[in-house]
């Protein structure tokens, strides 16, 4: 099954992967480069005998984002297509997100897919349950030529590959109103919020979400570091202090040109609904 699996991720590059979101993966691969790694087709009977062995009629299951499925049922066709020797009994393409994608594989291994993605900081949690194969041999070698050292690194631990590296581009921006905000007014958060005020609008910034309130700490210089199963971080210091100070600096004004909860309805909703009614200058 190891062998099976290795060979689907080679075929399915950019889906069987490390979606990289949490802790400190924004600044580690934040080039924004997806994969380039080259295609490797295997049609020699001698080589797809040695990645199956005489195994036929092979089921798999590959779970997918419910906004990818249709890219990745093209991607399992493409990957048959490759092996016209080998006869697939089913491969079967499931919806499940890559949040909670490790989650679910945890709570019962034996329902759960054979190839799915997830966030690199959840590696660790496979490991430890002994649920994931190394990439190894030209996969790993094809890896390792593609991609960037950060984004190699976040799929390794020990020194071995597990997972292939997907997207970089999981950071967070800001859309902000420019009739309202010049260039420079947007490097200042106290006057973006006076300005917002004055224009009866706000900020919107999700402080309550440590995905998002991390930008605070590691600006301040902070740092965090996940390295061999054991994470250290730089929270309790001067500069932790100065993040938290910040960040209840701008709290105060909440109601008065910022806001910082999106309620129940969730970021994306929030922020479309406010720049649609004129109620958001800008939001992250």
């Amino acid at each position: 099954m190891k062998k099976i699996l290795a060979i689907l991720l080679a075929g399915m590059m950019a889906v069987t992967a490390l979606a990289g979101c949490g802790g400190n993966s924004t600044e580690s691969s934040g080039s924004g480069e997806e994969s380039g790694a080259a295609k490797i087709e295997v049609k020699d009977d001698a080589v797809s005998d040695t990645v199956f062995g005489s195994e036929d009629n092979i089921t798999l299951k590959v779970w997918a984002p419910d906004k990818a499925k249709a890219l990745v049922e093209q991607q399992v066709k493409d990957f048959q297509a490759l092996y016209p020797n080998k006869k697939f009994a089913k491969i079967e393409v499931v919806v499940q997100g890559e949040g909670d994608a490790v989650t679910q594989l945890l709570n019962d291994a034996n329902a759960a897919a054979d190839v799915f993605s997830f966030a690199d900081d959840q590696l660790s949690d496979l490991l430890q349950a002994g649920a994931i194969a190394k990439v190894s041999g030209v996969y790993a070698a094809d890896i390792k030529e593609n991609n960037s050292e950060d984004a190699i690194g976040v799929s390794s631990s020990g020194g071995e590959l597990y997972a292939y590296p997907k997207t970089s581009d999981n950071g967070f921006f800001m859309y902000y109103d420019k009739t309202i905000f010049s260039d420079d007014d947007v490097k200042n958060m106290d006057t973006m919020i006076a300005k917002a005020q004055a224009a009866g609008k706000s900020v919107y910034f999700n402080m309550g979400n440590a995905w998002y309130n991390t930008g605070f700490f590691f600006t301040a210089g902070c740092t965090i570091k996940y390295e061999n199963g054991v994470q250290t971080a730089t929270l309790n210091s001067d500069e932790g202090v100065a993040a938290v100070k910040a960040m209840c600096h701008i709290a105060e004004n909440i109601g008065s040109g910022f806001e910082g909860d999106p309620g129940s309805a969730g970021a994306n909703a929030f922020i479309a609904q406010g720049f649609k009614d004129g109620k958001l200058a800008a939001a992250v």
